[in-house]
């Protein structure tokens, strides 16, 4: 089973060679490193160019438009001679035996198409852990994107192929889409340890694109609902999707009042320990806020 490192990159000179040497300090290698450089502007594409001097096993693909990471990485895939895809954005990083142990999940059962793991999420000011469930159902993944992000996927190239890849019509959870898609046809698993370090900055990302985020969560959410035939688990979906939303207007977008709209609807459809927490959170928020500004 070899493996093909994909990592898109757009103007990330700061960060592009600490995702290089994460892939290099891998205790199980890549058989294939590509980069797919969404044309650039900031001295990023003279740094790739120079790398591949250096490195045999890397190939970097330069765009002369801006297609966007989605359709970046099919680009990727398209290129990729490995039977497993292990994604990689430019500003992450991954800890030495993040493949080592990814692989050894997939020997272990045939119907894994997909391998993730844990990782330290970090702020400027602090971090904290997020390893999601040691397997990830098509049901979990109805209520949220659980597997969190792309860079600790390590995915087959069939099934990859088989689903279509990356949407690259959504603004935004694109990762969400494709994971929902791959847990329809086979087995996701989770390596039960942090073996990436996901780095939240303001750099453009697509998550601080605040209105294509909410595009990209609503036409996901359209998609799931359709794919649900019980009305019961349609009703608990809802409200967990609501609970999401009212999570996103008191912090990444401070809209108060729509974001306790929100979390009253989550109560009413699906009354949980969670809705309940999440709306005393957004009054803790609005209530910090408010005193800050006074």
């Amino acid at each position: 089973m070899n493996i093909t490192t994909v990592i898109p990159v757009r103007n990330r000179i700061k960060f592009i060679a600490r995702a290089l040497e994460s892939v290099h300090a891998q205790t199980h290698q890549p058989a294939e490193i590509i980069v797919v450089d969404d044309a650039s502007t900031d001295g990023t594409t003279n740094f790739l160019m120079e790398q591949t001097k250096q490195t045999t096993n890397l190939k970097v693909i330069a765009l002369e438009q801006n297609i966007g990471a989605a359709e970046a990485r099919n680009i990727g895939i398209r290129h990729a001679k490995g039977d497993l895809i292990a994604f990689l954005d430019s500003d992450d990083a991954w800890y030495p035996q993040k493949l080592e142990k990814q692989i050894a999940e997939f020997r272990l059962d045939d119907s894994v198409i997909a391998v993730f793991s844990g990782s330290r999420v970090v702020y400027s000011d602090h971090s904290f852990s997020h390893i999601p469930a040691p397997e990830v159902t098509l049901t979990d993944l109805f209520y949220s994107n659980a597997l969190s992000t792309t860079s600790s996927a390590l995915i087959s190239k069939n099934a990859l192929v088989q689903v279509g890849g990356f949407d690259r019509s959504l603004p935004s959870c694109q990762d969400w889409d494709l994971f929902i898609r791959l847990a329809e046809i086979g087995k996701i698993r989770v390596v039960q340890e942090e073996l990436i370090e996901f780095l939240n900055h303001d750099e453009g990302r697509i998550s601080r694109n605040k209105s294509g985020m909410l595009t990209g969560h609503e036409i996901v959410r359209g998609r799931i609902y359709r794919r649900i035939s019980d009305p019961t688990m349609l009703r608990r979906v809802r409200g967990s999707h609501e609970c999401t939303l009212a999570d996103i207007f008191s912090s990444l977008i401070f809209e108060p009042s729509r974001a306790a709209k929100h979390a009253l609807r989550g109560i009413a459809l699906a009354r949980s320990t969670q809705s309940v927490r999440i709306l005393a959170r957004v009054i803790r928020r609005t209530v910090s806020k408010a005193t800050s500004y006074a």
